[in-house]
């Protein structure tokens, strides 16, 4: 199964098919001057760094990200026990008689 998926993936995510869709993204959203001086940026010293350093950069902050999303969850599942025992009291406790001459 594995081994079909990732044929699957190296089928479906090529520069192919994705190629064309981030040029036209790009060409919305930049100028030519603009897409120039990115390009020349990448070509320095701090743009090659950039490019280096990115993934660790990025893994490193997933990380960190979950290890923050821990006692988050914790914190909402706490909440949901909470909402769910409130509901459940308020399901067992009968309801108020009508007043009297009350349409119900």
């Amino acid at each position: 199964m594995q081994t079909k998926m990732a044929n699957v993936m190296k089928e479906e995510l090529t520069w192919a098919k994705y190629e064309p869709m981030f040029v036209q993204i790009y060409s919305d959203s930049f100028t030519q001057e603009e897409i120039d001086s990115i390009i020349a940026f990448y070509r320095t010293p701090g743009g090659q760094a950039l490019v280096k350093k990115m993934p660790v950069v990025m893994q490193r902050t997933m990380q960190m990200v979950q290890q923050q999303m821990g006692p988050l969850m914790q914190k909402f599942q706490t909440i949901a026990q909470e909402c769910q025992a409130e509901l459940k009291a308020a399901e067992s406790t009968p309801a108020a008689a009508p007043a009297p001459g009350a349409v119900p």
